[in-house]
């Protein structure tokens, strides 16, 4: 998600949406740019995560990029 962009269009939507980083600094990045994205945002890799926020969920969306 990078910069937060997608995930502010999300709760834009009226979606509870929640976010997932591997990088301290897209995470404060993102918060920068989007203040509304503060305490929907943690750090954390797939697989080895402990649920975020109250761990249940509607839907998921998973965007890896290697490079």
């Amino acid at each position: 998600f990078g910069s937060g962009r997608d995930m502010a269009e999300l709760i834009r939507q009226n979606f509870d949406a929640y976010w997932i980083d591997a990088t301290d600094a897209l995470v404060e990045l993102a918060q920068s740019i989007h203040p509304e994205l503060v305490g929907r945002v943690e750090k954390g890799v797939f697989p080895d995560f402990s649920p975020p926020f109250s761990g249940e969920y509607d839907g998921v969306l998973m965007l890896s990029i290697f490079i």
